[in-house]
């Protein structure tokens, strides 16, 4: 029985310990998840507080160059705004606006983790958004996706 009992308190023991690792990762996911939501909220009450109406937002994840296409049909008439939020793992994220047929129209390279287009719409349709993650912040591996979001709104 000893010797059972032994290997049954070892092996408790190797299950903490691995579930230790994984809600340490789990909690800076959640960190990660927490900064961004704080972020992307800060974004949206300062687009409402400036007369926009938020008309469509996502939060997704990213990898290291990795791009992420966006369909939406915009309504003549308006100004829009486009706002990417990179989480605290993404240090530079780009923003890309394209027509129908495939040209670019505007882009936001800047260094930073909000890239930003204003611009008006005088015919309705279909453009094609992308965001790029260009650039990780120190200390984050390029192994793995991190969070970022975006918000469209009108006005």
């Amino acid at each position: 029985m000893k010797k059972y009992g032994l290997a049954m308190v070892l092996g408790i023991t190797a299950l903490i310990f691995a579930l230790s690792f994984s809600a340490s990762a789990q909690l800076s996911t959640a960190d990660e998840l927490a900064a961004l939501l704080d972020d992307l909220s800060g974004v949206l009450g300062e687009l409402v507080n400036n007369g926009f109406t938020i008309e469509h937002f996502e939060l997704d994840s990213l990898g290291l160059q990795g791009t992420y296409p966006v369909e939406y049909r915009f309504a003549a008439g308006y100004e829009y705004i486009i706002v990417g939020i990179g989480g605290p793992a993404i240090s530079d994220l780009d923003l890309y606006l394209y027509d129908s047929e495939g040209n670019q129209l505007a882009h936001d390279l800047e260094y930073g983790r909000f890239p930003t287009l204003l611009f008006d719409v005088e015919e309705e349709g279909t453009l094609h958004i992308f965001f790029r993650n260009f650039r990780l912040a120190n200390g984050y591996s390029d192994m793995f996706p991190y969070y970022f979001s975006f918000v469209i709104a009108a006005r």
